[in-house]
């Protein structure tokens, strides 16, 4: 056969050693693998996406770990370049390597995984300041500390809010502002998101300050100002918090009083509506603010912080005697954990929601107005 250069049996060329690929040693046509050419069609996928997936990440010691473990899952790496590279390598060991070398990178690449992310909680910043559980941001090896707090920083906040500008004082702390663009933000939901997103920073020492601009329909309307982040607890946020108006004047206010305000001005736009105009034409009504007085006939749902009624709402006021007559329903949902039930005099302040068709016991279709609540008061 070394004489030869092609194949008696099935006429292909015979490799360097005398060889064919395709022919067992007697001289048989080896018969086609169909499990092992699915599995190498896998291998091959796997190992492509792995590669081709690793190329935009940032090149450290886990990047270069799974690469190499996307390649050692290629078929071609056993079969041409290994033995290309070392002539005297057994197929019996070539098996072996394409099976163990993976297993071996794969374990290699987790323990490195684990040990980044035991460095990203065991670093003192992070421990004394941060307590989240986005595993999959790790640290790179040259982010600066100051990267570190963007970072967290940028992590933290809602989608309508960006991080303006982040100055250091002479302290070597930070003093943050934000810009938080809303469309129906008011004084007091920024007052009260910008608190609730300055947990995530208590005693932080690198931060002196955060600064929330409140911008609603392209205009700021509203600063609100935390100080003394470095030092502060949940107890004492409020006493630490500024208030000022769209020209940075400050305001002599609180949280309380800003939702006190909220709900009064709310209220002020609520009108009051004669249930037969409603009833009749509830389109022209979807999504008016409205207030309704009145008897409560039945609770329809009620869980913690939610609740379903029928109330009467045209009330007049007996003469002789305390009550009112009540007649005319509508259908009122209610989002709060304040419990209200059957025959309890209530006002409301909500949107309008169209129309509510529900069955009586007797059968019968009936369709009223449906209300939405947001505020409901006992009378």
């Amino acid at each position: 056969m070394k004489n030869k250069k092609f194949c008696e049996n099935c006429g292909k060329k015979l490799n360097e050693d005398g060889i064919c690929s395709i022919c067992d040693s007697n001289g048989v046509k080896k018969k086609n693998n169909f499990f092992k050419i699915i599995f190498d069609v896998i291998r091959y996928i796997i190992g492509g996406f792995i590669i081709l997936g690793s190329l935009n990440q940032p090149v450290n010691f886990s990047w270069t770990v799974f690469i190499l473990f996307g390649i050692s899952l290629l078929p071609i790496v056993y079969r041409k370049i290994i033995p290309k590279i070392f002539k005297t390598v057994t197929k019996r060991f070539l098996v072996i390597m394409a099976i163990v070398l993976p297993i071996v990178l794969f374990i290699i690449y987790c323990a490195s995984l684990l040990n980044e992310y035991n460095d990203f909680y065991n670093d003192d910043f992070y421990n004394d300041n941060f307590h989240n559980d986005n595993f999959h941001n790790f640290i790179d090896q040259n982010e600066t500390e100051e990267d570190k707090l963007l970072r967290q920083i940028i992590l933290n906040l809602a989608d309508e809010a960006s991080l303006d500008s982040h100055d250091k004082n002479s302290d070597d702390k930070y003093d943050l502002k934000i810009k938080y663009t809303k469309s129906n933000l008011s004084a007091y939901t920024c007052a009260y998101e910008t608190q609730d997103y300055v947990k995530n920073f208590i005693g932080n020492k690198k931060i002196n300050s955060i600064q929330f601009e409140c911008i609603k329909n392209s205009e700021t309307f509203y600063y609100v100002k935390v100080e003394n982040i470095d030092t502060l607890t949940n107890e004492d946020i409020e006493t630490n918090t500024k208030y000022f108006d769209n020209n940075f004047k400050e305001i002599n206010t609180n949280l309380k009083q800003l939702e006190a305000n909220q709900v009064s001005d709310y209220k002020k736009t609520c009108k009051s509506y004669k249930y037969k105009d409603v009833l009749r034409n509830p389109e022209n009504y979807q999504d008016q603010n409205a207030y309704w007085f009145g008897r409560i006939v039945q609770v329809v749902g009620k869980t913690s912080y939610y609740s379903e009624f029928r109330i009467d709402v045209t009330c007049q006021k007996y003469t002789y005697i305390q009550g009112y007559s009540c007649s005319d329903t509508i259908y009122v949902t209610y989002f709060g954990n304040q419990s209200f039930i059957e025959d309890d005099m209530v006002k409301m302040w909500g949107t309008m929601d169209g129309t509510e068709t529900y069955t009586t016991v007797l059968g019968a279709s009936v369709t009223i107005p449906k209300f939405n609540a947001v505020y409901m008061e006992l009378q």
